[in-house]
Order: structure tokens, then sequence, then C-alpha cells
């Protein structure tokens, strides 16, 4: 979630384009009301090269993370930093970032050429 002096960004996510900055996109939430329904997320370019935070020492929930070429599992810890590449599933992980067209605009996301 893109924070600006420690509180989220809200947007709307009806406005189009939306006011997020880059590398972010407008996600609705169920409990905020208004013309600003939404807050600002990394979009899955963002999401999928998100360092993946592996916490082989203290982890107890296993998670599944993007490293640039597959999907692979880790053991995540909640109560330490963490990024938004951390998935329940090795399959939503694989549909998020490798799925549909995403896994082009992760490559050039990366190394900014083009397939």
């Amino acid at each position: 979630m893109y924070r600006k002096d420690g509180e989220p960004v809200k947007c709307s996510s009806k406005k189009k384009p939306d006011t997020c900055p880059d590398g972010y996109e407008c996600i609705q939430g169920l409990s905020i009301l208004g013309a600003l329904d939404g807050v600002c997320c990394p979009d899955r370019a963002k999401t999928c090269t998100h360092p993946i935070f592996d916490h082989p020492d203290d982890g107890y929930l296993s998670r599944w993370g993007f490293d640039g070429a597959q999907c692979i599992e880790f053991k995540w810890n909640p109560e330490r930093p963490s990024s938004a590449n951390n998935f329940k599933s090795r399959a939503h992980c694989e549909d998020y970032c490798i799925g549909s067209s995403t896994i082009n605009g992760i490559i050039n996301y990366q190394t900014n050429f083009h397939l």
C-alpha cells in the first residue's frame, strides 16, 4: 500500500485515470465510503518485482513469491517487514505474476527490454 506521511493514500476507483502514482493502482475497499473509495496499491508489475522477504529462522506461514522467473515457496512471519510479493498459494502467485501478459510487463519493467 502506498503511504504518504505514514497514512495510506486514498483514491477514487471510479475516476480514470486514477490519481495514484506510477506503479500503483486504485483498489476499491469495502469499508471506505464516499468519493475516495479506495487506496493506492502496487500494480502487478511492481508487486511481482518487489523483494521476497523470507524469514527462515522465525517464519511460520508458508507463502509464495515471484523471483523473476518462477513462483517459489518461502516462510513468512507477519510480524516482520514484508512486501506485496506475498501470495497464499502457488496458483495465486502464478496467476498474478505469470498469467496472461503480466510476465512480459515484468520483464520489461526489470530489464527495460521489450519482448
